[in-house]
């Protein structure tokens, strides 16, 4: 029900009056959001951003860590949030249709974003959630493929034993332990705060690592 009327589109069904879309220059994408934004349809929820929330809700996510799964939320509101332009009209990425993003564009948000090691993270959670979407046909294709990630330092600066021993100090109870066990075991912080009493042996402490890593015992010294 949407018709070409002297310099303009309109949407009349049967009965009822026009009402104005657009103009009749614009393209048929601005076309289309215009009458999606006021009849509602099933392909105006296809965003990134509707795309991201039926990831976000999936039972794939919920199998995450959960430090992963809350890296993944901060980072799909972000990703949402970033302003592009959308048929020469500001916009958002959460707002274009998930078909209608490209690798052009996330590699636009890639340069752009301030944190380049952030915007690292929101790249890998958008390649993920798209990965999951492939797999169910609700994407053809995942933008992300093809398109490097940042370059990125990383951080080799140890802790001196000043600045380890003026934390310690102040430090409470259980904060303590956990710092010892980190330093003697060489643990993450995760690695520290799964350890379970059944991982004290006769022979050490054993360390389930993460990461992929091979659990190992770390013996008991004096």
């Amino acid at each position: 029900y949407v018709y070409a009327d002297k310099n303009r589109y309109i949407y009349r069904p049967p009965g009822q009056q026009g009402t104005r879309l657009c103009a009749r220059a614009a393209p048929a994408s601005e076309i289309w959001r215009r009458y999606e934004d006021l009849i509602g349809t099933e392909r105006r929820a296809q965003t990134v951003r509707w795309l991201c929330d039926q990831y976000l809700a999936s039972a794939w996510f919920r199998r995450l860590a959960p430090r992963t799964r809350a890296d993944y939320e901060t980072s799909s509101a972000k990703l949402c949030a970033w302003p592009v332009q959308i048929d020469a009209r500001p916009g958002t990425l959460g707002e274009i249709y998930h078909s209608e993003l490209t690798r052009g564009l996330v590699r636009q948000f890639l340069d752009a974003y301030p944190g380049k090691a952030q915007a690292n993270r929101h790249r890998a959670m958008l390649s993920s959630a798209y990965a999951w979407a492939v797999e169910r046909e609700i994407a053809a294709t995942n933008p992300c493929r093809g398109v490097r990630a940042n370059t990125e330092r990383p951080r080799n600066r140890y802790v001196t034993d000043v600045e380890y021993q003026a934390v310690y100090t102040v430090a409470p109870r259980h904060i303590r332990a956990a710092m010892e066990l980190a330093y003697l075991c060489v643990c993450r912080k995760g690695e520290v705060l799964a350890l379970r009493p059944a991982q004290i042996l006769p022979n050490g402490i054993r360390i389930d690592r993460a990461k992929g890593s091979t659990p190992n015992i770390v013996g008991w010294y004096s």
